[in-house]
C-alpha cells in the first residue's frame, strides 16, 4: 500500500510524507513539528529531529525514504529558512503555512483513494506499520523504544513483538551463530541492472536510463554480453582500419616505413 501510494503522488512532497513518517513511527503531531533546521544530511541520508513537547527533541535516522525527503526538500519553497515548517500545504488558500494533522489526513486519504485502497487509511497507521517493520528487521527494542518516544518501561515494543508474529525459530538459530536467510525488505530501493542507479521501490522504469525494472536480471546479464561483444569488434575493426590506413600510407610513400 505504501509503495502504490507513492507511485499515485502528484507532488515531491507526498511521497516523502508517506515514506518518512512510516520509518520514523513518527505521531502524527510528532512528524509536524519540524523545521528545516531539524533535518540534517549524513552520509547514510538524513537525521531528522522532532519534537516530544515545546523543548524535547528526538532525533531519527532517515535512510530508505531519504531519496523522497531530498526530493522535497529540493523543491521546498523555503528550504533556505531555517525557521520554516518541513511540512507545508501546498493549497493556495494556505500555501507555505504548516500542515496541521487534519490536513495530514487529508493528503492520506486522497492518496489512498488515488491508490484505489478501499480499507481506511490514517497517519497513524504509518507509526504502527514502521514499528512493526522495526520488531520484523530486528531493530533492538530499546532503540525502537527511542525511535518511537517511548519510556524505559513502556510494553508498547512487547506489543509489536507480538503483533508482528516474531519468528522464534530465527530468533534463536540467529543466537546460536548458525546463519539464517535474510528477509527481502518490502522498501527496499531498486537498483538498475544496466546503470545501477538507485530508484524508489515503486518505480517501473530507471529514472536514469529508462530500463524496465521488473525484467528479471538475467535478461541484462546476457543484453551486457552482446553489448560487450560488440564494443569488442568495433575495437578490433577500428584497430584494423588503422592497420589498413597506415600500409596505404606506407604503399604510396605518404608516410615513411617503419
Amino acid at each position: 500500500d505504501t509503495k502504490r501510494m507513492i507511485a499515485c503522488a502528484l507532488n515531491p512532497r507526498d511521497p516523502a510524507i508517506v515514506s518518512v513518517t512510516k520509518e520514523g513511527a513518527f505521531r502524527p503531531h510528532e512528524f509536524l513539528s519540524s523545521n528545516i533546521r531539524d533535518v540534517e544530511e549524513r552520509d547514510y541520508g538524513f537525521y531528522v529531529s522532532c519534537r516530544d513537547s515545546k523543548t524535547v527533541l528526538r532525533g531519527i535516522p532517515i535512510i530508505w525514504s531519504a531519496r523522497y525527503l531530498g526530493e522535497w526538500l529540493n523543491h521546498h519553497p523555503y528550504r533556505d529558512n531555517p525557521d520554516a515548517p518541513l511540512w507545508i500545504s501546498l493549497s493556495r488558500k494556505n500555501f507555505g503555512k504548516r500542515l496541521k494533522v487534519a490536513s495530514l489526513n487529508c493528503v492520506v486519504q486522497r492518496l489512498a483513494k488515488r491508490a484505489g485502497i478501499k480499507k481506511r487509511v490514517y497517519p497513524y497507521l504509518f507509526r504502527h506499520s514502521g514499528a512493526t517493520d522495526m520488531v520484523i528487521n530486528n531493530i533492538h527494542l530499546v532503540i525502537m523504544s527511542k525511535i518511537c518516544g517511548w519510556s524505559p518501561t513502556s510494553t508498547m515494543p512487547a506489543r509489536y513483538v507480538h503483533l508482528a508474529g516474531v519468528d522464534v525459530e530465527d530468533a534463536v538459530l540467529k543466537a546460536h551463530g548458525v546463519s539464517i536467510k535474510p528477509k527481502k525488505r518490502m522498501m527496499e530501493p531498486k537498483v538498475c541492472p544496466r546503470c545501477k542507479e538507485e530508484n524508489g521501490p515503486e518505480k517501473i522504469h530507471c529514472g536514469k536510463c529508462g530500463t524496465n525494472l521488473d525484467k528479471p536480471t538475467h535478461a541484462y546479464d546476457e543484453i551486457s554480453e552482446q553489448e560487450a561483444k560488440k564494443e569488442k569488434m568495433k575495437a578490433d575493426y577500428e584497430k584494423l582500419y588503422e592497420k589498413i590506413k597506415k600500409d596505404i600510407m606506407r604503399d604510396l610513400g605518404l608516410q615513411p616505413p617503419k
